[in-house]
């Protein structure tokens, strides 16, 4: 979690804050007071806004590593939107009333302004931040489909798979070989334990479709392109704000991430827990022996 979000950080800033407001309160009187009491007032709406926005991003927000990372994550929100502009607005206000009743010391006004707005925001998002802090402490480096040490391997149900299957085997593994180096004869041998192995292609044909679009324009390195691998890789197995809740990313940003995610648009086919994979349950096929593969040779790498 960066290091904006930690409560720590926060309570170091409210003391800043309110230093300052003591401060300029005592150096010019009460001259002051109109404008740390509209100051006092957006902080409390922008401070509202805030919490609504930590509490919606936040999944998010605990994996993020730089302040990009963060904003995109706020400003990826509902709430979050409202207040930059709310932000925004409430910093126009605070300078043209200083303006307007200090003029020629309305710099005073400013700043006195701004830290008692941010002293009152930060004093209402601080639980928030304990929250976050709380979750992203117990969050899991897994994916939220399924933990690896739950799969298992099934048996060899197809003799032999045709002609057509294994050529499109083959492109897939010439594909990922950078980031997956499992032999080809591997590849044909975790698809003949599939149930379904032509649905399984499907699903890694969507994964090499994302994987190329978005590194055949980029000059990554191969860390890089790992990264981009357990992106498409866990998003053939979980919905987009699972797969960002999970990601262990060594080279790239949440904000690639997404940018990966929207490239994929198959819909994930999630994985079933020890027991029932190749099993044939009812309901929704579990993913297969192939997937297992593939994120155990990525959990290694990570």
């Amino acid at each position: 979690m960066h290091s904006s979000l930690r409560p720590g950080t926060n309570v170091a800033l409210v003391v800043v804050w309110g230093a300052v407001l003591l401060a300029g309160m005592r150096g010019l009187d009460g001259v002051l007071w109109p404008c740390v009491a509209l100051g006092a007032a957006l902080g409390a709406g922008g401070g509202l806004l805030q919490r609504r926005a930590l509490g919606e991003a936040a999944k998010e927000l605990v994996h993020a590593r730089t302040t990009m990372e963060v904003r995109s994550a706020l400003a990826g929100s509902r709430w979050g939107r409202w207040y930059f502009r709310g932000f925004w607005v409430g910093i126009a206000a605070i300078l043209g009333g200083s303006v307007l009743l200090l003029r020629e010391r309305f710099w005073a006004g400013a700043v006195v302004g701004y830290a008692s707005l941010a002293l009152v925001r930060d004093v209402l998002t601080l639980p928030c931040l304990w929250a976050l802090q709380a979750e992203g402490g117990g969050s899991s480096s897994q994916v939220g489909v399924a933990k690896l040490s739950s799969l298992q391997m099934g048996p060899i149900r197809h003799a032999r798979l045709s002609e057509e299957q294994i050529h499109r085997i083959r492109r897939l593994q010439q594909t990922f070989c950078e980031v997956d180096p499992t032999p080809f004869e591997k590849w044909v041998e975790d698809f003949r334990r599939d149930m379904h192995p032509d649905r399984e292609i499907r699903i890694y044909e969507e994964m090499a479709q994302a994987f190329t679009a978005y590194c055949s324009t980029r000059g990554l390195t191969l860390e890089a392109k790992r990264d981009v691998f357990q992106v498409v890789l866990m998003r053939s197995g979980a919905p987009d704000a699972e797969v960002l809740a999970g990601l262990k990313l060594t080279t790239l940003t949440l904000e690639d991430a997404r940018e990966i995610l929207s490239l994929y648009r198959a819909p994930a086919i999630r994985v079933a827990p020890i027991g029932a994979v190749g099993g044939g349950r009812a309901g929704s096929p579990p993913r297969p022996r192939s997937f297992v593969q593939a994120m155990t040779a990525s959990a290694r790498r990570s």
